[in-house]
């Protein structure tokens, strides 16, 4: 008998903020500072500026939510951060989901050592079929909660 998969926390929100982008510039920049602190306010704020910017253009998208038991609890947190904050703030947002990894035959890849499926974040599609992923895994409750969402 298999033991049935962690349901809560299959979906999540990927996505640029810049509040992430400052956060890791700040970690970015104390390691740049100079030993002398001989370093005025205004060059500080302009590098900081400049770091933050290119960051927000070109980072990857990173999870930026805790994990959700559904789809629809996802799109309301992505609704609420683009409510909340200017649109210039944000981009990429998109809904994750924690499913097992395929194989190029359809079957489902699984760790060598434990035999449990090799789980990976994909973007969520609500017209593709989960259940045969979810199937193949023998876990009723999680194919509950995708019937629900």
């Amino acid at each position: 008998m298999t033991k049935p998969i962690k349901v809560a926390g299959i979906f999540r929100v990927d996505g640029v903020t810049l509040i992430l982008c400052k956060k890791i510039v700040t970690k970015k920049l104390e390691i740049w500072l100079p030993k002398g602190g001989n370093l005025t306010p205004e060059i500080y704020e302009a590098k900081f500026n400049q770091e933050v910017s290119a960051l927000l253009e070109g980072m990857k998208p990173k999870a930026i939510s805790k994990e959700f038991d559904t789809p629809e609890s996802a799109r309301k947190y992505i609704e609420i951060l683009k409510r909340s904050t200017p649109a210039l703030e944000y981009r990429d947002l998109r809904i994750m989901i924690n499913v097992a990894s395929m194989d190029k035959s359809g079957g489902i890849k699984r760790n060598k050592k434990t035999f449990k499926p090799t789980m990976t974040w994909k973007p969520y599609d609500p017209d593709f079929d989960y259940s045969q992923i979810i199937n193949a895994l023998g876990d009723e409750t999680v194919q509950n909660y995708l019937k629900a969402a």
